[in-house]
């Protein structure tokens, strides 16, 4: 021991073993945080954040692909958990559902991606079929199960953030999105996330129509399916024989249809007849709020 000056109260021995022991404890740190193996050849048991594995999955996507199919088989039990108490999620499900939606569409495009897109909407609207939406004697129907009705509202909007995103990245076709939406929109009674659909859907629309960009043949699906909102709307509950719910859904979905064509039109993005022939229609409903709107 030095103990004159006072500079080294205790050993320089022992000062040597305290800073290679810090030194130990920061590469556990590291190699806990990265997952990575241990001096003895044994790999730390510990899940990497969700933000870093979707950064490395961008890296290397196969080289983390079993990271990134664990949390996947995490987020289907989650799902299939919700369905059971569609008002108690995980604390950690919006978070899955961001992540599953943003590797997927980047990393993984494809089958992964339309798998993903698929168990999102299956929990969006519990069950997505698309001859729901589809023509059936010409009329449109907006139904929606009463689990999907009653689906937790942060989820919601999460599945909602995450379908849009996989849009954007070009992964899901714009007709299939806009029918989902406007069934969501037409059921759903949180006026945010009907405002959040609408502009969504004029935004795709109009980026659909940029210069250079224009797509006719998804413009005549897009305008066919919004003319057959307007034009048939009601018309289901009256062959039915009523059905205030359903009934108040479908012109719901009326009212927004004719406001998102009265807009592409003002900013000059639909002016073909064939937008002219929607608005005809809707200044010809029985409905007065929809006629209204048109003129």
């Amino acid at each position: 021991w030095r103990k004159s000056s006072g500079l080294f109260p205790y050993p320089l021995v022992l000062r040597k073993q305290q800073t290679n022991n810090q030194i130990s404890k920061m590469a556990s740190t590291v190699a806990a945080t990265c997952g990575v193996a241990t001096g003895a050849g044994t790999k730390v048991d510990v899940t990497l954040k969700l933000a870093q594995l979707q950064n490395l999955c961008k890296r290397d996507p196969g080289g983390y692909r079993e990271d990134y199919d664990a949390q996947v088989r995490r987020l289907e039990s989650e799902c299939g958990i919700l369905k059971l108490s569609p008002q108690n999620p995980s604390p950690r499900l919006v978070e899955l559902i961001q992540f599953a939606a943003a590797v997927s569409s980047s990393s993984y495009k494809g089958e992964e991606s339309d798998r993903i897109a698929n168990l999102l909407i299956d929990l969006l609207v519990g069950g997505y079929d698309p001859s729901s939406t589809s023509t059936t004697a010409n009329n449109i129907h907006m139904t929606m199960p009463t689990m999907a009705q009653q689906l937790n509202r942060e989820v919601r909007k999460a599945c909602v953030s995450a379908l849009i995103l996989m849009r954007n990245k070009g992964v899901i076709p714009p007709l299939r999105l806009l029918e989902l939406f406007f069934r969501v929109m037409a059921v759903v009674s949180d006026k945010a996330l009907r405002e959040l659909l609408y502009k969504h859907m004029v935004n795709d629309i109009r980026n659909i129509n940029k210069k250079g960009k224009r797509d006719d043949t998804v413009n005549r699906s897009i305008q066919s399916y919004l003319h057959r909102v307007v034009s048939t709307h009601g018309q289901s509950e009256a062959s039915n024989g009523g059905g205030d719910e359903e009934e108040t859904a479908t012109e719901i979905a009326a009212k927004r249809a004719t406001d998102m064509v009265c807009e592409l039109y003002r900013r000059q993005v639909w002016t073909d007849p064939r937008t002219i022939a929607i608005l005809a229609s809707a200044v010809t409903s029985k409905n007065t709020t929809v006629m209204a709107r048109a003129t």
